[in-house]
C-alpha cells in the first residue's frame, strides 16, 4: 500500500532556493483550492492541515489501481500508448483522441470560451514530459493507495460527479468498505472543475467545515 502524502515535508525537502515544477505545481493547484473556497464562504485560503484530503478531492493526489497485476499491466500497456501518440504525433493529436473518450463525454456541455482556454493551455504542453508522466505517473505505475485511505477515513472526503458511472461505482465501493462520506455532483462528470465549479466550491467549502471540526 501507499502511504499519504505530507505537503509540509514536501515543501520543506524541496524548497532548496531554486525554480521547482513539482512544488510550482503544488501551489497552484493550493491556489485554485484557494480560490474556490474563498468563492463558496468566507474562509479565504485552505488550512494547511487539510490540504492533502482537499488535493484529493480534486484529484491533484490519486490513488492507484487496486486490481489484480493483469489488470495492471494492461493499464500499463494502455499508458504506454498513450505517451506513444505524444512522442510520435504531438500534444494536438493526442488531445484530440484523450477528448474522445467516453470518460469526457460530459465537458462538452462546459461554455465554449472556457474549453478554449483550456485546449490552449494544453496544448502548450511539451509532449515529451506528458509522455514521461505518464510512463512514472500513470495510473497503470501508480502504487495502490486504497489502504492509506481507508487508513484516514475519518479525515477524507470523496467528490464524484453525478454522471461519472465509472467512479460513482468505485466510489460506492469505498463508502461500502469504509463509510467514508461521498458527494455526488448532479450533472457533472469526470471533472466536476469544468462541469460544475460552483457546486463543487460549496462541496468543498462544506467538506472543509467537516475535516476541521
Amino acid at each position: 500500500m501507499g502511504s499519504v502524502v505530507d505537503l509540509a515535508a514536501f515543501r520543506e525537502r524541496r524548497s532548496n532556493g531554486r525554480p521547482d515544477p513539482a512544488l510550482e505545481r503544488l501551489e497552484r493547484t493550493v491556489g485554485l483550492l484557494d480560490a474556490l473556497v474563498a468563492h463558496a464562504s468566507t474562509r479565504s485560503r485552505i488550512d494547511r492541515s487539510v490540504e492533502t484530503e482537499l488535493l484529493a478531492i480534486t484529484g491533484a493526489v490519486s490513488l492507484g489501481l487496486a486490481e489484480e497485476a493483469a489488470d495492471r499491466a494492461e493499464r500499463r500497456a494502455a499508458d504506454g500508448r498513450w505517451a506513444q501518440v505524444l512522442r510520435s504525433r504531438g500534444t494536438r493529436a493526442f488531445l484530440d483522441e484523450w477528448q474522445s473518450q467516453p470518460l469526457f463525454a460530459s465537458q462538452t456541455r462546459a461554455k465554449r470560451d472556457v474549453l478554449e482556454d483550456r485546449r490552449r493551455t494544453r496544448e502548450a504542453l511539451d509532449p515529451e514530459q506528458l509522455a514521461r508522466a505518464l510512463d512514472v505517473l500513470g495510473l497503470g505505475a501508480m502504487p495502490d493507495l486504497t489502504g492509506a485511505l481507508i487508513a484516514r477515513a475519518h479525515r477524507a472526503h470523496l467528490v464524484v460527479g453525478g454522471d461519472d458511472a465509472r467512479f460513482r461505482t468505485i466510489a460506492a465501493e469505498i463508502h461500502r468498505r469504509t463509510k467514508l462520506h461521498v458527494d455526488e455532483i448532479d450533472g457533472a462528470g469526470h471533472d466536476p472543475t469544468l462541469d460544475a465549479p460552483d457546486r463543487l466550491a460549496i462541496t468543498i467549502s462544506l467538506a472543509l467545515d467537516r475535516l476541521t471540526r
